[in-house]
């Protein structure tokens, strides 16, 4: 059965501040003007706002490298955070990862998904996540709305992942070239979806590597033997998600041989690190360290696996 770690749940109500909204877009928001009129294949494009679930808030973004598909491209999925009640697929940080996404000619897909406000109403699949989540956890000590939302976010991811591969061939995407990336619930997100849904009897288009940005795993025993590597970037002063949960699904991953980097910030909180500013011990930023563990699992070569603390 699922577990959720009730003291997650409480920190996320209480101090999880919103992600806002913003940001300038270097892509070309109608690829396809009246005229007929292709613009020129070096020219990026973004698709927005294609329905792919069953509500109006389920609604994806696809930023393209370019407008002509010689051959379908490697592709990362992403989920913004927001502790289930905020967040949305255009946060302000997506044009800068969605940039540099750009730059390695793959594709980058950002969701929305339903959240609290929403009141989503599961399936009965999900629902009966949803069940063990209660039955395996005190009811007092986890709120059952967040709950409920964190269970939808999955069961959408679900159906953004099923849409994404039915329609592969149409968004220029290669499906076994696939990374997942989520920020704060949106990590709880990606690796409840790369770790536990087959514990559900849930398929779903298999990533070939996820980055964690201070996430978690509802239940670490999930991960299992050889599943995708991931990259972990934890605050271990983080007031909203313990960073004891980053040690706990590294453990995990060194049970069931899963490789992994593990980058902690030292005295850091929840987020507030800069990708493009703040380096690596091998001078490298932690955005270009991504990069690289990105391009090894979804193009070839070899990556770096590393647990190190950084200090900013």
């Amino acid at each position: 059965m699922l577990k959720f770690k009730s003291a997650v749940t409480n920190s996320f109500i209480c101090s999880f501040v919103l992600i806002s909204c913003g940001g300038n877009s270097s892509y070309t928001s109608n690829p396809f003007p009246e005229n007929n009129i292709q613009p020129p294949a070096n020219n990026p494009v973004l698709l927005s706002d294609i329905s792919y679930g069953k509500t109006d808030r389920n609604k994806l973004d696809i930023y393209q490298p370019g407008s002509v598909c010689e051959e379908n491209r490697p592709t990362v999925f992403y989920i913004h955070g927001g502790a289930f009640v905020g967040g949305d697929k255009k946060s302000s940080s997506i044009t800068n990862y969605s940039n540099k996404i750009k730059e390695k000619s793959w594709n980058f897909v950002s969701i929305n998904y339903r959240l609290v406000r929403h009141n989503p109403v599961l399936s009965p699949t999900f629902q009966a996540a949803f069940d063990g989540l209660v039955e395996n956890n005190n009811i007092q000590s986890i709120d059952l709305a967040v709950a409920n939302a964190a269970i939808a976010a999955l069961e959408d991811t679900t159906d953004a992942l099923n849409f994404l591969n039915d329609n592969a061939d149409e968004y220029c995407i290669d499906m076994s070239r696939l990374g997942f990336w989520g920020v704060s619930a949106g990590a709880y997100t990606v690796l409840g979806a790369g770790y536990s849904l087959d514990n559900f009897g849930v398929d779903i288009p298999q990533p070939d590597v996820i980055v964690n940005f201070y996430g978690d795993l509802f239940q670490d025993s999930h991960l299992d033997f050889m599943e995708a590597p991931f990259i972990t970037i934890h605050g271990d002063n983080d007031p909203t998600v313990d960073y004891q949960h980053a040690l706990d699904l590294a453990a995990q991953a060194d049970l069931v041989s899963v490789p992994y980097t593990f980058i902690t910030i030292a005295n850091g909180g929840h987020g507030g690190f800069d990708l493009e500013a703040d380096v690596m011990p091998n001078d490298t930023s932690i955005m270009d360290t991504i990069l690289s563990f990105l391009e090894a699992h979804l193009i070839g070569g070899t990556a770096d696996y590393d647990t190190v603390t950084v200090s900013f």
